[in-house]
């Protein structure tokens, strides 16, 4: 049977079993990137288990000032050097972006209170076969 996307709304799986899905190859746990941004922006959502630590400002700070030197080049010199200190802005972006995702999913898998506040606040995504799902099912 092929694998579909179910939302807290309609599936809910115990931290226990999914962990022992997880571990069967059976789930594959997700969450948006808008909600991600939200866990990693407020340290209330953050898991206490472990220590969370979003991606760093510095980052975010050396992508900006990369961007502005490419302006002051384009300005000084070739207009195109914005476009590369543009690409290499959202290039850091969405990396930034994948790795407080990919924490926040690894954090869900070691912290059980954390997997279930969220799982109550509805942000988890589940992919899964439709007969594995079933006893989950609201």
């Amino acid at each position: 049977m092929p694998n579909r996307t179910y939302t807290c709304a309609e599936a809910s799986i115990p931290h226990a079993d999914l962990v022992a899905l997880i571990r069967a190859g059976d789930l594959t746990l997700g969450i948006g990137n808008a909600t991600a941004d939200a866990i990693a922006a407020t340290p209330d959502l953050q898991p206490k288990l472990i220590s969370f630590k979003p991606g760093s400002p510095l980052r975010n700070r050396i992508a900006v000032a990369v961007f502005g030197l490419s302006i002051v080049l384009a300005i000084i010199d070739e207009w195109w050097h914005v476009l590369f200190g543009l690409a290499f802005m959202l290039m850091l972006g969405k990396n930034h972006r994948k790795l407080n995702v990919e924490k926040i999913l690894a954090a869900a898998e070691i912290d059980p209170a954390f997997y279930e506040r969220h799982r109550a606040l509805g942000n988890w995504l589940y992919r899964i076969e439709e007969e594995k799902a079933a006893p989950f099912l609201k």
